[in-house]
């Protein structure tokens, strides 16, 4: 089940202990201005640390942009792909023996793939796809990303933070190997997060 911006934001809250939010904005409650500054940010981040299954796509550039100064003979500009450079294949490259055969050796500088491929790439890449199109596995990693992000600012609990970095890099571990398996399941985290709230309070994290 597709996960909108809002629903997100308000389950990593909940894992802090705040109450929900009924909008992201920049001049509403605290809880609301620290997701609309972070949100993208934990997207953003969880996106590039793995191969997705949901947001790796692939493109061919055909026409170099220009030429490096020194040690390539072309550069590629990475805006025109609007995501993050994974396997970078000369253009030639039409099946799974030609990508082994021209995997090129590229780099990147200033937001371009420079290579030695005059006659144009193939790139996979990692993409910021919509909300709606990211699988329910990779948001609960997203969620515990943002739930990290979200602790100091939200709590001022170092504790709580670690917890929540704990988990998410659990999370983050398991998801992955379940997404590379080719499986869809949501996620179960079998460790509750039992951390102490300021104010003397004490809060349960839900399971996931």
């Amino acid at each position: 089940m597709a996960s909108t911006d809002l629903e997100m934001c308000n389950m990593a809250l909940s894992h802090v202990g705040q109450d929900e939010i009924s909008a992201l904005s920049s001049t509403g409650s605290k809880s609301q201005r620290a997701c609309h500054e972070l949100f993208e940010q934990a997207v953003r981040y969880v996106l590039t640390q793995k191969k997705w299954r949901c947001s790796t796509s692939r493109d061919s550039l055909s026409t170099k942009d220009g030429t490096p100064e020194y040690g390539y003979s072309a550069f590629y500009t990475i805006s025109t792909l609007e995501g993050t450079p994974l396997k970078v294949w000369d253009v030639r490259a039409s099946s799974l023996k030609d990508r082994d055969q021209n995997d090129l050796f590229w780099e990147v500088e200033e937001g371009n793939i420079i290579c030695d491929a005059d006659d144009g790439i193939k790139v996979q890449y990692t993409k910021r796809v919509d909300d709606a199109n990211i699988d329910d596995h990779v948001v609960e990693v997203i969620v515990w990303r943002l739930a990290m992000l979200l602790a100091m600012p939200l709590t001022q609990n170092r504790a709580l933070k670690r917890e929540c970095q704990d988990t998410y890099m659990r999370v983050l571990a398991d998801t992955a190997a379940m997404d590379q398996q080719g499986r869809n399941k949501p996620l179960r985290v079998n460790r509750v997060l039992n951390a102490r709230m300021s104010g003397g309070n004490s809060r349960i994290g839900p399971y996931v």
